[in-house]
């Protein structure tokens, strides 16, 4: 599974630097391609594999002041759609993994962060938050991780092509972040 990521300073595209934009392409999108080649140079002899990229709910819904970011992960998606064309022949699937926010000690920590930037205790934070997801909660990394292992397993010997959102229904809910 290939999960690279770079995250640019927040800024509206008119204030997005060159060199931003240009470190959010070379390590989420050229970064996933390099990946992806070299995992094919051993896949592609034995006729099998299974290629996972993870994208982000940003490259679905976008995100204000984030459009190298999101630009990089709809690129992801798009890539894994046409490697998925390239090396069906060749018994290998490709797909991608779009989580949104997802529960990990750092992501948690970063929140508390933004929360007493914006003045709000923590719990108001996430309760504000957690309106725009239709399970009212966010993903662990365990649930992200379960749908790898089944893209990667036999029982999605029949899948390719495919982005699995993995978002406790946030991009239902609300099309971009908070504000």
């Amino acid at each position: 599974m290939n999960d690279s990521a770079y995250a640019a300073p927040h800024s509206d595209v008119v204030d997005t630097s060159q060199e931003n934009w240009n470190n959010s392409l070379a390590v989420n999108l050229t970064g996933t391609m390099m990946c992806t080649r070299e995992v094919l140079k051993n896949m592609i002899p034995r006729q099998t594999g299974s290629i996972i990229s993870l994208s982000s709910i940003a490259g679905v819904t976008g995100i204000p002041g984030g459009s190298a970011y999101s630009a990089t992960k709809s690129g992801i998606i798009g890539f894994t759609q046409t490697l998925a064309m390239e090396v069906g022949k060749d018994n290998i699937r490709a797909n991608s993994i779009t989580p949104a926010f997802v529960a990990t000690e750092k992501n948690l920590n970063g929140l508390r962060n933004l929360a007493k930037q914006k003045g709000m205790s923590y719990e108001e934070f996430m309760d504000k938050m957690l309106q725009h997801y239709a399970l009212k909660r966010v993903a662990k990394p365990s649930e992200v991780a379960t749908v790898a292992l089944f893209l990667a397993s036999d029982d999605a010997s029949a899948i390719t092509g495919q982005n699995l959102i993995v978002s406790c229904g946030f991009q239902m809910m609300h099309p971009g972040m908070i504000s």
